[in-house]
């Protein structure tokens, strides 16, 4: 496969694999050529054919060719404690991502001062559990809170959404 190097009105100059370069009129050419077009180049004794390469039929190594689509791809996928809104599965995901195992301990022998909360970055509702603790309503509810987070559905990395 060849490269236009440089095009102006009179000359284009093509660089071809092997390194070599050379020269053709313009006007000897059927396309506009613009420099970084690839080219086919044809040589025989008595002419040179040169046609332009459709980069959309091009025949590229797939590797090297970036796929167009992508469907229900979860890329850079992070990991750390922060405020974040996830697609996942096709469908958006709003909430903390925290690791399940270790919100759910939480939940149950912290629960009742609100640590599954505070862990998950829900501080003003730590603070409600902190000051309604002694009435054993936070109990309740943190046992609730370690049911619901046993049922859901971790992600690869054991991350849930709360």
């Amino acid at each position: 496969m060849a490269k236009v190097l440089r095009a102006n009105i009179n000359k284009t100059k093509i660089g071809m694999d092997d390194g070599t370069i050379f020269e053709v009129d313009t006007s000897l050419l059927n396309f506009i050529p613009n420099e970084g077009d690839k080219v086919e180049v044809f040589r025989s004794d008595e002419e040179i054919i040169i046609n332009k390469i459709d980069s959309k039929s091009e025949d590229v190594d797939p590797i090297e060719r970036p796929d167009p689509i992508t469907i229900n791809n979860i890329n850079n996928i992070d990991t750390s404690n922060s405020n974040n809104n996830t697609m996942y599965n096709g469908a958006y995901e709003y909430g903390r991502r925290v690791n399940k195992v270790v919100y759910i301990v939480l939940a149950l022998f912290l629960g009742t001062f609100g640590g599954h909360k505070f862990y998950s970055g829900q501080i003003g509702k730590g603070i409600m559990y902190l000051l309604f603790s002694w009435t054993m309503i936070p109990s309740i509810l943190a046992i609730i809170s370690a049911i619901k987070a046993l049922f859901t559905r971790a992600d690869q990395y054991g991350y849930i959404n709360v």
